[in-house]
């Protein structure tokens, strides 16, 4: 899509002929079971389901930067903060 860069309004009328990503996109992911004689947790288990979610804002910023040449330091990254960038 193709934006005002002083408004930020779109100019084009939609997402048509954009390719919205799937879960078939996603990469082939390998599990492994790591025992642990922890015992913090019932049978040693250990939490890792947080982790996937830390590196997604990052990504997201720097999406953006790639994108518009603009690092967002702040957040929430907002699109009336990012065009005030440009202005």
């Amino acid at each position: 899509m193709l934006y005002d860069p002083r408004s930020g309004q779109p100019l084009t009328p939609g997402y048509f002929g954009h390719r919205v990503s799937t879960h078939m996109d996603a990469p082939e992911i390998e599990v492994i079971f790591v025992q642990s004689d922890d015992g913090y947790a019932a049978y040693g288990a250990k939490s890792i389901g947080e982790a996937g979610k830390i590196p997604a804002v990052p990504a997201i910023g720097n999406a953006i930067f790639n994108a518009t040449g603009v690092r967002m330091k702040e957040l929430p990254i907002r699109r009336d903060k990012l065009v005030g960038a440009f202005v």
